[in-house]
């Protein structure tokens, strides 16, 4: 299983979002340069998270442990191993907050234990209590699922593997987190048999 995580600042607290909306301020005047290029921005100064998060995209959630993987990735892939009972299970995550205010989103490559066609994954986890699946060819945003207690998914497709199936999941985390709820989904298609928990 390979998650990559896109965490809105409102999960790094408030102070992190006074941070944003500030840094957003300082950049009010920001324009095309002379001739047509975007302008560089630099690195950037913050007091709370480990960059500057305005126009950015920060590759860490968490301090790095000794492993190179951030707080948040080893705590989701130590979730996933918990729920599921399985401490051998293959799991990659990145965590990259973002700056989006609300929801975080979620893109997740899947490994089944045998092949589901994309109709038959379609309808299952159009049946799946409180998970909203777009319709083929759109998708879900952070800002689309803000404010809502649904989770939101879409862009379901073959992945790479030959049992691999890659999808696109967002949700308020301020009310329902999009970590929790991948957890969820796979957990259906595990309870069902087909997601193959892979042995290190």
């Amino acid at each position: 299983m390979r998650l990559a995580s896109y965490q809105a600042v409102s999960g790094a607290g408030k102070a992190a979002l006074v941070e944003l909306f500030s840094q957003y301020d300082g950049l009010n005047g920001l324009a095309p340069q002379r001739d047509g290029r975007a302008p560089v921005l630099g690195k950037g100064t913050s007091s709370v998270l480990p960059r500057a998060i305005a126009y950015n995209a920060i590759p860490q959630v968490g301090l790095f442990g000794s492993d190179g993987y951030s707080g948040e990735e080893t705590k989701v892939a130590a979730e996933l191993r918990k729920i599921w009972s399985a401490p051998k299970l293959k799991v990659s995550v990145t965590a990259v907050r973002v700056p989006s205010i609300r929801s975080h989103a979620l893109a997740a490559w899947l490994t089944l234990s045998h092949p589901l066609t994309l109709s038959r994954a379609r309808a299952i986890l159009a049946k799946t209590p409180g998970l909203i699946l777009s319709r083929e060819g759109d998708y879900p945003t952070p800002r689309s699922s803000g404010g809502k207690e649904e989770v939101y998914a879409g862009r379901l497709r073959r992945g790479a593997g030959p049992n691999e199936l890659a999808l696109w999941i967002t949700s308020d985390n301020l009310l329902k987190g999009a970590a929790l709820n991948s957890v969820q989904i796979a957990e259906e298609l595990r309870r069902r048999g087909w997601l193959k928990p892979e042995a290190r």
